[in-house]
């Protein structure tokens, strides 16, 4: 006798939580549900699949043989199911999406595989520069920025976390040079600043402003620039706290005010409605909140 192909799926899952109290809750079923599946299951094969013990269900061994093949159906279910629902809502082309590169690679690029196995008709361009693109202008479709919330024309803006900033020096910098005690104190050493719209991010320019005396030993025209400079020991500059706090080889200088840059996900009016502008939205949005959270707490998003 044929089997039902919805008992697959409760097989799979009681066998990945061995019992039906915990494939119930998995499920939004009741045990006794998930029980009877399971029997009528056996009937329709004609071979037990589990060991009912005290503790749980256990599978047989021909259970254990039958999972891989039940896991194969399962994966080619959800790819038919993933085909037909990103038809059915367009999405499907080529999407633009820019952010700096750290935020870039700590960010989105961890993500992409996932997209692009949900939503396999979009092409997504990643493009890691610290250059202000124009969205209205066609540029790009996406941004992720810093900063305050962008005032142009024309933007749709969600805010999906903050990032803290502080200053730091490198080990070999700190060992050569010591460390600035207070703000005025950076007027006697040197600093890593930005090129053009790098440069003009709050935490540059209150280090500007602060230490206008200072030398300049570097100017860079990335994030990834700015850090790479002062991890080799060429001087203080500003970074992200939630990764500069991960090396060892960083020191952080305490002085001046650490400074909180609100993160957000932009794009234009009239790419808004586009499918593949807002499958990547939806997607993506959540998944920057939740990295977000782990490095630097909690977060509200919000669209407007």
């Amino acid at each position: 006798m044929p089997y039902d192909w919805n008992d697959l799926r409760f097989f799979l899952v009681v066998a990945r939580k061995g019992s039906t109290t915990a494939a119930a809750s998995a499920l939004g079923a009741s045990a006794s549900t998930v029980a009877r599946r399971i029997t009528a299951f056996e009937e329709d094969l004609g071979v037990k699949v589990f060991d009912r013990r005290p503790d749980g269900y256990r599978l047989t061994e021909l259970g254990e043989q039958l999972i891989a093949q039940a896991e194969a159906v399962e994966r080619a279910a959800g790819e038919i199911e993933r085909s037909v629902s990103t038809r059915r809502r367009g999405a499907a082309g080529t999407l633009r999406v820019t952010a700096m590169d750290l935020a870039a690679s700590e960010l989105i690029l961890p993500h992409l595989f996932e997209f692009r196995t949900a939503y396999p008709l979009v092409e997504v361009e990643l493009l890691t520069t610290d250059d202000k693109l124009d969205l209205v202008a066609g540029e790009a479709e996406i941004a992720l920025r810093f900063g305050p919330k962008p005032v142009e024309p024309g933007l749709i803006c969600r805010r999906v976390g903050r990032l803290e900033v502080a200053l730091y020096c490198s080990r070999s910098y700190a060992a050569a040079a010591g460390v600035p005690a207070s703000v005025d104190e950076l007027n006697h050493h040197a600093v890593i600043r930005g090129i053009g719209y790098v440069d003009t991010r709050p935490h540059h320019l209150w280090l500007a402003d602060a230490a206008p005396l200072a030398k300049i030993a570097y100017r860079a025209n990335s994030s990834l620039g700015i850090h790479d400079a002062v991890r080799q020991g060429l001087g203080i500059g500003s970074l992200v706290t939630a990764q500069a706090d991960r090396e060892p080889d960083l020191v952080r200088v305490r002085v001046g005010p650490s400074l909180a840059a609100d993160a957000w996900l932009i794009t234009s009016e009239a790419n808004r409605l586009r499918a593949p502008v807002r499958a990547f939205l939806d997607f993506i949005a959540p998944r920057i909140v939740e990295r977000m959270r782990d490095t630097t707490g909690p977060s509200t998003a919000d669209e407007s």
